[in-house]
């Protein structure tokens, strides 16, 4: 008889599914966090070569009740920061335009850039 056909349909031995691969960016340090994952969901995207290996603390940005109140309700379920900044720091470039920042003692703002809406046309 015939040996066994592996090299189908991305399945390995004993047909279980060999999953999503992901391809690593040629520059990780200046690749920006898929804010998919960034969000705390899989990324199901193929083709998406942003990073997925950013640690939740680097990429999370901070909580705007902790910081106007010194306290969130929510406490350690909050998906934010827990940390005082000054109220004129400068916005991290890092975070800005990456999407995380890997220094635990950075005392800029993490605030993600806001997308500039195109307003409607008026009537």
């Amino acid at each position: 008889g015939r040996g066994h056909h592996y090299g189908r349909g991305g399945r390995g031995k004993a047909g279980r599914s060999m999953g999503l691969v992901r391809v690593k960016p040629h520059n990780p340090s200046s690749t920006p966090i898929c804010p998919t994952f960034r969000r705390g969901l899989p990324c199901n995207n193929p083709k998406c070569t942003l990073r997925h290996d950013v640690s939740t603390e680097a990429s999370r940005p901070i909580c705007v009740f902790f910081q106007r109140n010194g306290m969130c309700s929510k406490g350690d379920s909050c998906p934010f920061r827990h940390v005082k900044v000054r109220w004129d720091a400068e916005v991290c470039p890092m975070f800005e335009r990456m999407g995380y920042c890997e220094d635990p003692n950075c005392v800029l703002r993490h605030v993600l850039a806001k997308k500039s809406r195109v307003e409607a046309p008026r009537k």
